[in-house]
C-alpha cells in the first residue's frame, strides 16, 4: 500500500513536471516573437538554463523538449482537426470567462457605487446604550490613542429653521469640519466645501469659555437617533422632535463671533427651498438651530453665505462648520468618524471600540454582504460554464480518441524504431495539453472581448440616459492563471485514456493494421 501511495505520488510530481515544461516550452515559442533583439539572447539564456534544469538530457530515452517539437509537427500536419479541437476547448473557456467575468464586474460596479476606496477605512461611531456611554472631547482623545487611528473627526446634528424669500422649512443641519467633508467624499457641483479652524483651536476659542459660562448644564442634540445602520450621517428626526418642543421654554443665544457662517447645501434642499441651483451660491438664508437637553436652547436667525451646493437628491439636508455649533455649547457629539490608517486594520479597531460598549456603522458591511452575494453568484455562473467546457472537453476526448485509431500504424512504427511505451503516452499528452493550453488562451480572449462588447453596448445605452460609462466585464489576474491552469488540467484529463490505450498497442498489430 505505502508503495502503490509512493508511485502515485512520484507519477503526479512527474506529471506536473512535465505540465510545466510544456507550458513554458508553448510561452517561449511567443516571447521570441515579440521580445525586441536586444532582450532575445538574455531570455534566451534563461530559457536554456531552466529548461536545462528540469528537462535534462537522458541516454537511454528522448527529452520531453524533442516529444513537443514532434507533438507540434503532427498537430501541423492535422491543421483542420487541430483548430476544431482547440475551438471547442475556446468555446467552453470562453463561456466560463464571460459569464465569471461579468461577475465580478457587476461586483465591482456596485462596490465602486456603494463605498470608494477611502470609506473602507472608515467607520461611523455612535453613543452606546449607556447614558454614560456618550461621545464627547474626552472619547475622542481615547479613540485618537487606540493604535492606527489617524483621525478621529465629530458630527453634530441638529433641526434648523432655514427661512428664504419668506419661506421657512426646517432641515437637517449638521456641523462639520472640512476634513470630514473631504474625507466623506463630499464634492460640491457647484461652489466648494467651507475651511474652517481644526479641533483643537475650537476646543480653546476664548468665545467658547465665554459662552460656557452662560450655560451652567450641558445640552444635547435636537432629534437624534442612533439606529441608523447604513454608516451615513446620524438620522434628524424633525417632525416628531420639533412637537416636543411646544410646551417647552427654550434659552435664546447668539452665535459666537467666531462662527463662520457660512453653509454647503443639497440639491434637495434648494427645490425646498424653491432656489435655482445655478444661482445658489452667494445667495443668503437665515437660519437658527434648536437644541435640547437639560435646558433647550435656540439660536437667533443669522444670515448664512452659501458656499457650495452637493448633488445629493436626498433628504434635504445642510453642512455648517462644526464651530457654529459648538458654539453653542454643545458638548455631546451625535456621531464620530473614526479613520484608520489601514483598511485591513478596521475590524480590530471597531473591536475595540465595541469592546468599550459603542456601536460602529461601517460601509465594509455592506461591502462585506454584496462580496458574500457575488461569491454565491459567481460560483452559479462558473457552474454553467463548466457545463459548456465539459462538453467541449468530451469533443476534445472524441477527437483525441479518433487520433489514435488513425495513427495505430504510426504508433506501431514508433515501437518498432524503439520508442518506449511511456514515451508514446508522452505524445499524445503533450498534443493534447498544448490544444488545451492554445484552447484556454483563445477562450481567454474570446470570453474577455465578448464581455467588454457588452459593456460598450450597456456603456452606449447608458450615456443617452445620462447615468454614465457602465463596464460590467472585470477579469482579475488570479483568475486568468486559473483558468489557464484549467485548461491544461482539462487538456491532460481528456488526453490520458487516449494516451494509455496507446500504451498497449502492439507493435505486430499495429503495423499490420489496415
Amino acid at each position: 500500500m505505502k508503495n502503490k501511495l509512493t508511485s502515485f505520488l512520484f507519477g503526479i510530481l512527474a506529471l506536473l513536471q512535465f505540465m510545466v515544461i510544456v507550458i513554458f516550452y508553448v510561452l517561449n515559442l511567443g516571447i521570441v516573437r515579440i521580445l525586441p533583439n536586444f532582450l532575445k539572447n538574455g531570455w534566451k539564456r534563461f530559457y536554456d538554463f531552466f529548461m536545462n534544469l528540469i528537462d535534462r538530457e537522458k541516454i537511454d530515452s528522448f527529452n520531453h523538449r524533442y516529444l513537443i517539437e514532434l507533438s507540434l509537427k503532427n498537430m501541423k500536419a492535422k491543421k483542420t482537426r487541430t483548430i476544431v479541437t482547440m475551438g471547442g476547448m475556446a468555446i467552453g473557456i470562453a463561456f466560463i470567462v464571460f459569464l465569471v467575468s461579468v461577475g465580478y464586474g457587476l461586483q465591482n460596479m456596485v462596490v465602486t457605487r456603494v463605498a470608494r476606496l477611502d470609506e473602507l477605512k472608515q467607520t461611523d461611531i455612535v453613543p452606546g446604550l449607556s447614558a454614560d456611554l456618550v461621545l464627547n472631547d474626552e472619547t475622542m482623545t481615547k479613540f485618537r490613542a487606540i493604535p492606527n487611528v489617524s483621525l478621529v473627526l465629530p458630527v453634530i446634528a441638529v433641526v434648523g429653521k432655514v427661512s428664504y424669500q419668506n419661506s421657512v422649512s426646517d432641515m437637517a443641519v449638521y456641523g462639520v469640519t472640512s476634513d470630514y467633508l473631504k474625507n466623506s467624499a463630499i464634492q460640491p457641483v457647484k461652489g466648494k466645501i467651507f475651511e474652517d479652524e481644526n479641533i483643537t483651536s475650537i476646543k480653546n476659542n476664548s468665545d467658547m469659555a465665554k459662552i460656557k459660562t452662560i450655560e451652567e448644564k450641558q445640552t444635547d442634540v435636537l432629534g437624534i437617533t442612533s439606529d441608523n445602520t447604513t454608516g451615513s450621517l446620524p438620522i434628524v428626526n424633525i417632525a416628531s422632535e420639533s412637537a416636543n418642543l411646544v410646551d417647552k421654554s427654550r434659552q435664546v443665544m447668539e452665535l459666537s463671533s467666531s462662527a463662520k457662517r457660512v453653509a454647503v447645501i443639497n440639491r434637495s434642499s434648494l427645490s425646498v427651498l424653491n432656489l435655482s441651483e445655478n444661482d445658489a451660491v452667494g445667495k443668503k438664508v437665515n437660519m437658527s438651530f434648536v437644541v435640547v437637553g437639560e435646558d433647550s436652547v435656540e439660536s437667533l436667525p443669522t444670515e448664512y453665505l452659501i458656499v457650495g451646493v452637493t448633488p445629493d437628491e436626498g433628504s434635504p439636508m445642510i453642512f455648517v462648520p462644526f464651530i457654529d455649533l459648538r458654539s453653542l455649547g454643545i458638548e455631546k457629539y451625535s456621531q464620530l468618524k473614526l479613520i484608520v490608517t489601514d483598511k485591513n486594520v478596521l475590524s480590530t479597531v471597531r473591536a475595540n471600540i465595541e469592546a468599550n460598549g459603542y456601536g460602529t456603522i461601517s460601509v465594509a458591511d455592506t461591502v462585506a454582504q454584496i462580496d458574500n452575494l457575488f461569491v454565491s453568484f459567481r460560483l452559479v455562473l462558473g457552474i454553467l460554464g463548466m457545463v459548456a467546457l465539459s462538453v467541449a472537453a468530451l469533443g476534445m476526448f472524441n477527437t483525441l480518441t479518433v487520433s489514435l485509431l488513425e495513427r495505430t500504424r504510426e504508433v506501431g512504427l514508433m515501437k518498432a524504431m524503439g520508442m518506449k511505451a511511456n514515451e508514446v503516452k508522452d505524445l499524445f499528452l503533450t498534443e493534447s495539453m498544448i490544444m488545451g493550453f492554445f484552447g484556454g488562451v483563445m477562450g481567454l480572449i474570446l470570453g474577455s472581448v465578448i464581455g467588454k462588447i457588452l459593456s460598450l453596448i450597456l456603456t452606449a445605452f447608458s450615456l443617452v440616459k445620462g447615468i454614465g460609462a457602465v463596464d460590467i466585464s472585470y477579469v482579475p489576474l488570479p483568475f486568468i492563471f486559473i483558468v489557464m491552469g484549467l485548461s491544461v488540467v482539462v487538456g491532460v484529463l481528456t488526453g490520458y485514456f487516449p494516451a494509455k490505450r496507446a500504451t498497449k498497442i502492439s507493435a505486430l498489430n499495429a503495423l499490420r493494421y489496415e
